[in-house]
């Protein structure tokens, strides 16, 4: 019962551009509704989609209840970001595409030859709007947010429907009809009858290619080309003596594919393996094309490794001889930057044996170098995980500066108590500092204290300053004298490491507090903030910081291992937020 009242306070979002992040739709419901969303909407990311979806939990505004929420939904009806049309909708279990009974009532209508002027949703719902009320409406979108021609009006009850139906005619800038859902037996309609042929073996002419395809029904025409990838032909199938025969073409076209796509075919003695698909217009052979690589690469990720940190004499031989001691290698390849930097991609026939060259060969050092080797990870869902990152840093700070005084400090200046204060903070910040400096000596540092006292008794104030004031006011020579011989460090200072060795003696005893279901992530972004700010422009430092911290706990041990690894990452995210506001 409390699952459902929740999602009652439910708001869906749809045909969102693939650029929308959080914060602009907090903004935008902002805007229209005077609603200031504490929970991040969730964004439903689908790569091989063009747009995505969202919803919006409005549990907890108290201020928003029942009527006033509902108009509040009402106003995010349909909106823009960044001048691309999309709608919303609040959840309503009846309006659920499972569910047929909904579907099937004579309130949904079908919508087409919307004219090209109309340009949204919007002007779509002014037009049917003076016929009843509109529970939810659609109208089809290409990838660029602009109208397909057609779309989907669902009414409150059958007459606003009949209404719209019978103005029909004496409007002729819609063409409406009764929705028909589809039904399973007759799919066959929304498939081709025109198929797509390459990988054609050179011994094949026009007339065998005819008397193999004709195997599968009649051929109402083929068609033959040649290009530098070499010989490909449209077959398109049909009825042979009745026109009006809409399923005897796609039934062949289907047969044709199932008995002949990436199968062994001999004709003539001559074997040949075609490549044979439906033909699509190029915006979905493009689609097709890259969903079917996406597929490919992520059924090899357990196969391939990312292997960069290796000396720089490695060459591909090298990483044969190395990685083939574990299994067959399918492929390998050394990438060099301009920048210096490398990195190599090793793929196995077999995910065994990539998991034992992983778990033997990382953090394993050659040459003075170690290692660093996890599964190769598709791009394009690498650069989710770091927007997801991005955007949860994005939205905590557009929270934190809408709900907090923008100036809380406006008014120190008139008080002179307070700026002496400051003052004083100041002071014993500059003295920690130079303390820290002479090799973190004198009790102000953040491992100092006098608990390293016997007695574990903190001197007066009086005497503790009196007891630095000269070490401040001598020469560094004679500081040195006064330093007592247990006192002197074995190891380098600070400020004589580099920076490698900087962060690593900070950031090594953090690594193996690096665990699930572990708070870590406030010491680790502590611990690298200062880094970062001298890798990326100043005000981008908290978000990058942010963004790091939110990353999958291998690639955080990643970069909290090398120092190099965090300036990859700080790199690539840094040209995230670049491609985001550009």
């Amino acid at each position: 019962m409390m699952e459902n009242k929740q999602r009652e306070n439910l708001l869906y979002l749809y045909d969102l551009p693939k650029d929308a992040h959080q914060v602009a739709i907090a903004k935008t419901i902002f805007n229209k509704t005077g609603i200031l969303i504490t929970k991040p909407p969730q964004i439903k990311r689908d790569i091989m989609r063009p747009m995505y979806n969202a919803f919006v939990n409005f549990d907890g505004h108290e201020d928003h209840k029942e009527q006033g929420l509902q108009q509040c939904f009402e106003k995010m009806r349909y909106f823009d970001i960044d001048g691309k049309p999309c709608r919303g909708l609040k959840f309503n279990k009846n309006m659920l595409g499972a569910n047929k009974e909904t579907l099937n009532k004579g309130n949904n209508l079908f919508v087409k030859n919307i004219p090209k002027g109309v340009h949204s949703d919007e002007d779509v719902h002014k037009v049917f709007e003076k016929f009843g009320e509109i529970l939810s409406l659609k109208a089809s979108k290409n990838e660029d947010h602009s109208l397909r021609g057609y779309g989907f009006v669902c009414f409150a009850n059958e007459d606003a429907a009949k209404r719209a139906l019978d103005s029909q005619k004496d409007n002729s800038q819609f063409t409406a009809v009764k929705f028909q859902p589809k039904d399973p037996s007759q799919i066959h309609k929304n498939l081709v009858n025109n198929i797509y042929v390459k990988n054609i073996p050179d011994g094949w002419t026009e007339e065998d290619l005819k008397k193999i395809f004709g195997e599968f029904g009649h051929i109402t025409s083929l068609v033959q080309r040649s290009s530098e990838i070499g010989r490909f032909l449209f077959v398109c199938y049909g009825h042979p003596s009745d026109p009006k025969n809409y399923t005897a073409g796609p039934e062949a076209a289907a047969k044709a594919i199932e008995k002949l796509n990436g199968k062994e075919h001999t004709f003539k003695d001559v074997v040949g393996t075609l490549y044979v698909k439906a033909a699509l217009p190029k915006s979905q052979r493009d689609q097709e094309k890259k969903k079917e690589f996406l597929k490919f690469k992520a059924s090899k990720k357990r196969c391939n490794l990312y292997v960069r940190n290796f000396p720089e004499a490695w060459t591909e031989e090298t990483l044969a001889e190395i990685f083939s001691k574990f299994g067959e290698i399918e492929s390998k390849k050394l990438i060099r930057n301009p920048n210096g930097s490398s990195y190599a991609f090793v793929c196995y026939k077999q995910p065994d044996s990539a998991n034992d060259a992983r778990n033997q060969l990382a953090q394993q050092p050659f040459d003075g170098k170690t290692l660093q080797i996890t599964n190769y990870e598709i791009k394009e869902f690498r650069e989710l995980q770091l927007l997801g990152a991005k955007e949860k840093t994005d939205f905590d700070r557009y929270i934190f500066e809408q709900t907090t005084n923008k100036n809380p400090f406006k008014d120190l200046n008139n008080d002179p108590k307070m700026t002496q204060l400051l003052q004083y903070v100041v002071n014993m910040l500059t003295q920690q500092q130079s303390t820290q400096q002479m090799g973190g000596l004198g009790g102000f540092g953040p491992r100092g204290g006098f608990n390293n006292k016997p007695n574990n008794r903190r001197p007066h104030p009086q005497q503790q300053q009196h007891q630095q004031m000269p070490m401040n006011n001598m020469p560094p020579q004679q500081q040195q004298q006064a330093m007592p011989p247990a006192m002197m460090a074995p190891t380098p200072a600070p400020h004589q490491m580099n920076v490698n060795q900087q962060y690593t003696s900070q950031t090594a005893p953090l690594v193996s507090l690096i665990q699930p279901n572990k708070d870590y992530k406030q010491r680790v972004g502590e611990t690298i903030y200062k880094f970062i700010q001298g890798l990326a422009p100043a005000e981008r430092v908290p978000k990058i910081t942010g963004m790091l911290i939110e990353l999958p706990i291998d690639q955080v041990k990643q970069y909290m291992s090398n120092y190099d690894t965090l300036k990859s990452m700080v790199a690539e995210a840094n040209a995230l937020i670049d491609q985001n506001e550009a």
